[in-house]
């Protein structure tokens, strides 16, 4: 769970993160209408997958490289740790506060809908979390993930607001 998997620019981040980004992006495209469309199949090993030029133009890869699924998704995972990370210490120097009882409000309210989810499924909410982002997935790191999400996401939306333009 803690072993390291990656480093990018000096940022080390574990297993756990890596298969949380991964499995995000994975959902995302699985469980979206294009899924299938893009030639996304669940039952085969995604790095015995191609990536269709269909799938290439709807996913905006610039690339025309061969790229299997798998290496689409942990490309896709490190560049969201690098961009949540980059908002988030940016959110941090700004002031940002990730202990703000609104942040804490959020990010209990997303815990308490993946328990609804788990029961839904009958799991309980590890079972549920390890289901969905992988074996090493905690509850807390699950809560301390999206909470660096949640500061990051809130951030970026209200530098986007401040913006004016001539």
């Amino acid at each position: 769970r803690n072993a390291k998997a990656v480093s990018i620019d000096g940022v080390e981040y574990t297993a756990a993160e890596m298969s949380f980004y991964y499995n995000s992006a994975y959902n995302s495209v699985m469980n979206s209408q294009y899924g299938s469309y893009m030639g996304l199949s669940a039952s085969t090993p995604l790095d015995q997958q191609m990536l269709s030029d269909t799938a290439k133009l709807v996913l905006a890869v610039e690339s025309d490289e061969d790229m299997t699924w798998h290496e689409y998704f942990i490309s896709t995972a490190k560049d969201s740790m690098v961009e949540v990370d980059r908002l988030y210490n940016a959110a941090i120097e700004a002031g940002e506060d990730p202990n703000d009882d609104h942040v804490i409000e959020e990010i209990e309210a997303t815990i308490d809908m993946i328990g609804t989810y788990a029961s839904q499924s009958g799991m309980s909410t590890k079972e549920y979390l390890r289901a969905v982002y992988g074996k090493n997935m905690t509850v807390d790191l699950f809560r301390q993930i999206v909470s660096k999400i949640h500061v990051a996401s809130q951030f970026e939306s209200e530098y986007i607001a401040s913006l004016t333009y001539d």
